[in-house]
C-alpha cells in the first residue's frame, strides 16, 4: 500500500484478520460467503463478500456500511475504530482477491475465444472443417481432435498438415474427359457425381461420367504455411477457441455407442 512500509502492512493486515475474526466472521463466514454461525442458526444470511454487488463496493462505502450499518447488519462505529474499520476492509479485500482474479481470467479466456473464432473464420477454416451441425465436412471433426490433441499437437498439425493426415481426409486430383484438373477432398459421391472441395472451401461437383483420371494424394489439401501473417497471439486465441470446443472423450464414447 502506498505510504506504508512492508512491516507495518503486515501489522494491520493480521490486525484486520482478527477484527474480522471477532466482528465479521459470526455472520459472514470464515472465507465471507455468508455462511458464518449465526446465519447457520437459521438467520437470514448476509450477502456474499465475493459477489458481485460487494466486489463492486468501494473501500469508502465499505467503510460507511461497518460504521452506520445496512439492513440487518448494525454499525459498529461505536465498538470498533476507525483504524480497526479500515483494517479489516483490508482483510476482506485479501479475502475477495481470488474471486477478483478469476473473474479477470475467465473474461480474457472469454475474449481470446471470440478472437480465435474470428480468426477460424478469417483463416476460412470453417469451410472445410465442420462446426455448426449439419455442415458437411471436408476435414477432421475439430469437436473430437481438440479434446484429445494438446495445444502444441493442434499447433503442429496446423503448421505441418501433411505430415499426418487422416484416414479418410487425403486429398484428390480428378482429370475430366475435357482436361480440366480439379483437387481438394471429396465430401460426398454418389453413383452420378463426386463433390469436390477445393482448397478455398468451396465446392465443384463433377459427374462421375466425367472422369477420366483420379489419383489421392499423399499431401492434405490442408494449406501450408496457414500461420504465416497470423501473430502469436492471435495464434493463442484460434487453439483457445478450438479447446473450447473441444467434446470431452466420454461424450464422445456416449455417442458411438
Amino acid at each position: 500500500e502506498p505510504g506504508i512500509d512492508a512491516d507495518s502492512l503486515l501489522v494491520v493486515k493480521d490486525r484486520g484478520r482478527t477484527i474480522f475474526a471477532t466482528f465479521c466472521l459470526p455472520c459472514h463466514g470464515a472465507v465471507g460467503n455468508g455462511d458464518g454461525p449465526v446465519a447457520m442458526r437459521g438467520f437470514p444470511p448476509p450477502p456474499a463478500l465475493n459477489a458481485e454487488k460487494s466486489l463492486k463496493m468501494t473501500d469508502g462505502q465499505m467503510f460507511h456500511v461497518l460504521t452506520f450499518g445496512q439492513k440487518n447488519m448494525p454499525g459498529y462505529a461505536s465498538q470498533v475504530s476507525p483504524a480497526d474499520r479500515w483494517a479489516a476492509i483490508l482483510h476482506i479485500r485479501a479475502l475477495q482477491e481470488p474471486t477478483v482474479l478469476k473473474a479477470e481470467e475467465d473474461r480474457k479466456r472469454l475474449a481470446s475465444i471470440e478472437a480465435g473464432k474470428i480468426a477460424f473464420e478469417r483463416l476460412t477454416c470453417h469451410k472445410c472443417h465442420a462446426i455448426n451441425e449439419g455442415d458437411i465436412p471436408a476435414g477432421p471433426d475439430l469437436h473430437k481432435v481438440a479434446a484429445v490433441y494438446t495445444r502444441e499437437q493442434l499447433l503442429d498439425a496446423i503448421n505441418f498438415p501433411s505430415r499426418s493426415i487422416a484416414a479418410g481426409f487425403a486429398g484428390q486430383v480428378i482429370l475430366t474427359v475435357d482436361g480440366v484438373v480439379y483437387s481438394g477432398i471429396v465430401v460426398k459421391e454418389t453413383d452420378d457425381e463426386i463433390t469436390l472441395r477445393d482448397i478455398k472451401g468451396d465446392d465443384v461437383v463433377i459427374p462421375s461420367d466425367d472422369v477420366e483420371e483420379r489419383k489421392a494424394l499423399d499431401k492434405s489439401a490442408m494449406p501450408e504455411e496457414l500461420l504465416k501473417d497470423v501473430s502469436d497471439d492471435e495464434v493463442q486465441s484460434l487453439l483457445d477457441y478450438l479447446k473450447s470446443i473441444a467434446v470431452e472423450p466420454e461424450v464422445i464414447e456416449a455417442v458411438a455407442k
